[in-house]
This record gives structure tokens, C-alpha cells and sequence, in this order.
């Protein structure tokens, strides 16, 4: 610890010596009439107006909190049961849209660039996706032993996002349009995991009534 304080002090002191002087704030004395500020203080009127304010009408914490049980986002995604075991890969090849600037003038990417992000990852979250709703997919869930896995997020398809977050335990996000069309998520249960430098791979599974 005292080496890397004594590395620290060095560093900095070498800093200060290449920085030119010119940098550093200088007095250069008073020139011309002073005269008295005649605005008040920027931080003296705020809290003034801050303390005419009925803050009880928008922070009243029950009413939030109600309000966020039973938050849905707009862009939710109910998706039907499987009525059979499938299996297929979606390759995640991806092309720009537009052209991405260099900050020089040029251009870094041109549009229709392609790129896999899944070649610059070494590991990627697997994702499980049921409707919250049915006690069958989550009891198959709980089943299957993905619970156990810190590195599966759990997305739900129906149901409420706070009533299976209190019951399984752990963190609960709903299935969004833009998720859904990138893996191609039809069906649930459905689970998706890495199968290689090009393709993620989508299980669905038939669960019973």
C-alpha cells in the first residue's frame, strides 16, 4: 500500500512539472471599477423556491411504490405457450444502419458495415424467458435448476414482474420487443444461451398444463 501512495505522489508531482505554467489559474490584479454583484445568489434562490413547494404532492412514497409493482413497459411482449421441444440458432450478425464518424472528417464505419458481437465476448448471460403467469412454467422453472445460475437472467412474458421477484428471490424483467425480435423468441418457456462465435442458441420447451 505505502508503494503504491509513494507511486501516486511521484506520478502526480511529474504531472505538475509537464503541465506548462500557463495552465494554472493566475492573479493578474484588478483592473478598471469593481462593482457590487446585484443578482442573488444562484443557490440562495433555489433553495427559496424550493421551499414554496408542496413536495407531498410528488413524492408520496406508497403511491410510487404501488405504482411500480405494477409497472409494465409499453413495449411488453406476451408470447404463447410451446406446443412442442424446438431448437435453432440465430446468427447475430449485425450491419450498420448509418455511417459512424472517425471525428475527423472521415469515416470510421460506413453504413452496412457487418460485425458478430459475439466475437469480442468471452461470455454472455444466458437468458430464460416463461409467462409469469402460468404457476406451470414457473414451477418447471424452479425445476430445471437455472435459478441457481448467477449467470441467467430471467425475463417474463405476462404476469407481474414484482409478485415473482418476491416469491423466487432473485431479479425479474419483462420480455421487450426489441429482445424478443433479435433472438426470435416465439414460444415460452424458451432458453437462450451462446452456441459459438456466430449464432445464439433457442431452446423452446412444451410444458404441460
Amino acid at each position: 500500500m505505502t508503494s503504491i501512495r509513494i507511486y501516486s505522489s511521484a506520478l502526480c508531482a511529474l504531472i505538475l512539472l509537464i503541465i506548462p505554467a500557463a495552465v494554472f489559474p493566475k492573479s493578474l490584479g484588478v483592473s478598471g471599477r469593481v462593482y457590487p454583484l446585484a443578482e442573488n445568489d444562484a443557490l440562495e434562490e433555489i433553495e427559496k423556491r424550493a421551499a414554496t413547494v408542496d413536495w407531498g404532492k410528488y413524492a408520496d412514497g406508497i403511491k410510487w411504490q404501488e405504482r411500480l409493482k405494477r409497472y409494465t413497459p409499453s413495449n411488453a411482449v406476451k408470447l404463447p405457450p410451446a406446443a412442442k421441444d424446438r431448437v435453432f440458432l440465430v446468427d447475430m450478425t449485425y450491419s450498420l444502419p448509418f455511417d459512424i464518424p472517425d471525428g475527423k472528417g472521415g469515416i470510421l464505419y460506413p453504413r452496412g458495415f457487418t460485425f458478430n458481437p459475439l466475437e469480442y465476448t468471452l461470455a454472455l448471460p444466458g437468458i430464460v424467458v416463461i409467462n409469469g403467469a402460468s404457476k406451470n412454467e414457473v414451477q418447471w422453472l424452479v425445476s430445471t435448476g437455472y435459478l441457481n445460475k448467477a449467470n441467467i437472467m430471467l425475463l417474463i412474458s405476462g404476469g407481474s414482474w414484482y409478485d415473482l421477484s418476491a416469491k423466487l428471490k432473485r431479479n425479474v424483467f419483462y420480455l421487450t420487443a426489441p429482445v424478443a425480435e433479435r433472438f426470435r423468441l416465439e414460444h415460452t418457456p424458451s432458453v437462450v444461451t451462446k452456441k459459438n462465435n456466430k449464432h445464439m442458441e433457442v431452446r423452446e420447451f412444451h410444458v404441460e398444463d
